[in-house]
């Protein structure tokens, strides 16, 4: 309610398996690009896979307007980190948005320096990172403003 931004959760048990039929599954993990450019291009499976599934009519929770969310990075606005928690704690991402493995979680933010890095989230030290754009990892959809 504070950051008016809605969240996918992810509804399946850590460790479960890979479903790529399910966008839920919190073991899928996605690339950012498909390789175009020296991979700079928004056009891996997050963006060809992962957000249609939400998107496409009837969309996920009557929406068809998910996005990869942003970090507070290189001018744009903090989203991923409002996941976190703001005490001790290993992962720290808030147990209301359903089962969290300790990994890396895409952002849509490229490092301004180097487009071929995008920013991510570890929720494991709650630290923002950069990561090829060539590489899978998890993905988490947003909403809002």
């Amino acid at each position: 309610l504070q950051t008016g931004l809605q969240w996918e959760k992810k509804t399946t048990a850590v460790g479960s398996g890979v479903n790529y039929a399910d966008p839920h599954d919190v073991d899928n993990s996605y690339s950012w690009s498909a390789g175009g450019a020296n991979f700079t291009a928004p056009d891996g499976t997050m963006f060809t896979q992962f957000l249609p599934a939400l998107n496409q009519p009837p969309c996920f929770a009557g929406h068809c307007d998910w996005r990869i969310p942003t970090v507070n990075r290189d001018g744009d606005k903090a989203e991923l980190e409002t996941l976190l928690l703001d005490t001790p704690c290993h992962p720290c991402i808030d147990p209301i948005f359903g089962p969290n493995g300790d990994n890396d979680y895409w952002s849509a933010t490229s490092l301004g320096s180097n487009p071929f890095f995008a920013w991510n989230l570890y929720f494991g030290d709650r630290e923002p990172n950069t990561l090829g754009k060539d590489g899978h990892f998890y993905v988490r959809a947003v909403r809002g403003p």
